[in-house]
């Protein structure tokens, strides 16, 4: 498996508000698939990494009613969750597990696209809808 490379993909998020993300995830997958997405990275991560998901996933469930958290630049809202990803596998040893940091960006991201694909109140709220901005 080839290594992830997290500035690369920092570069490549840099300039697109972070609810365009979410919306290119509505679009690409349907809802069985997301689920199936998100149960396979969190298989990817280490086993000792596993437990900490749901707690991840609340911690930034937190975020999704600030407006602006939407409206942020990818790259920074990229950042923080790596960043925070980095301090929750810390105990574990894992800090500089980027695949690891980087499955559990992955996982917050798929998680708001489930949420928001079923509600559009919360489309609306941040700003996208399934079909375009």
């Amino acid at each position: 498996m080839k290594s992830v490379d997290l500035d690369k993909l920092r570069i490549q998020f840099k300039g697109k508000q972070f609810s365009e993300l979410v919306l290119y995830h509505i679009r690409r997958q349907n809802q069985t698939n997301r689920i199936k997405g998100i149960l396979g990275t969190v298989a990817l991560l280490p086993e000792a990494a596993r437990d900490l998901v749901e707690g991840f996933i609340d911690r930034w469930n937190t975020r999704v009613y600030d407006q602006e958290f939407w409206r942020k630049d990818t790259a920074d809202v990229f950042e923080e969750i790596i960043e925070d990803a980095r301090n929750v596998l810390r105990p574990l040893g894992l800090a500089e597990n980027d695949e690891a940091a980087f499955n559990l960006f992955n996982i917050v991201v798929l998680n708001y696209a489930y949420n928001a694909y079923n509600q559009p109140g919360m489309r609306e709220f941040i700003g996208i809808n399934r079909y375009g901005k």
